[in-house]
């Protein structure tokens, strides 16, 4: 769900939204260096992994500049905190139980004690930013709410314009000839012959 995302997702970002997505953006940065750094000291692959995953995350939620994803803003949140906790429940296991001082363990959890806090802490700011100001982003109709942008909105459910298969003109002339009923009939009790298994 984090990376496929519905397109009420997309928001168009204030001026304050754009300074800290770059920022964001950064952070994601120096967080790849950290995620390399825990593949170099060949001990902490998990956190590399789920590094990874986050900088996708990341990524996705604010490639493009006049639209960021809020939904994949959230999982970068959450995931950052999951990582801080771990990161941290590892750096005091190390310190207690270290027998030899490998410099790359030590940058991959320090690194990321440091950095995964600051992700939790401007990516909360810059969620909270998007969710007050909310602005959807002028309709676009290849623009879903994908991981590759495009194709998936209309798959998860997102909104439609006219019906499928029809063109635009065709629908309007017909909306406007009157061919096409209007669905204002309300509720309707089902008038048939009811049946049963028994």
């Amino acid at each position: 769900m984090c990376l496929w995302t519905s397109p009420y997702a997309r928001v168009k970002p204030t001026e304050r939204a754009k300074s800290l997505g770059k920022l964001l953006g950064y952070i994601l940065i120096i967080l790849f260096i950290i995620m390399i750094f825990s593949f170099i000291s060949s001990s902490y692959y998990s956190i590399g992994l789920f590094s990874l995953f986050l900088i996708l995350t990341g990524w996705c939620a604010i490639r493009e500049p006049e639209c960021y994803n809020i939904e994949q803003l959230l999982c970068v949140v959450f995931f950052s905190g999951y990582l801080w906790v771990t990161t941290l429940v590892d750096l005091i296991l190390y310190l207690v139980t270290y027998d030899s001082l490998n410099v790359f363990s030590l940058l991959t959890l320090f690194g990321g004690l440091i950095f995964f806090a600051a992700a939790v802490w401007f990516g909360k700011l810059l969620y909270d930013e998007l969710r007050l100001n909310y602005q959807r982003p002028p309709e676009d109709p290849m623009m879903g709410g994908g991981m590759f942008g495009g194709g998936f909105g209309g798959l998860m459910g997102g909104p439609r314009s006219m019906p499928q298969g029809r063109p635009a003109s065709e629908y309007q002339v017909n909306q406007q000839q009157g061919n096409i009923p209007p669905n204002n009939r309300g509720f309707q009790a089902f008038q048939g012959q009811g049946h049963s298994l028994a």
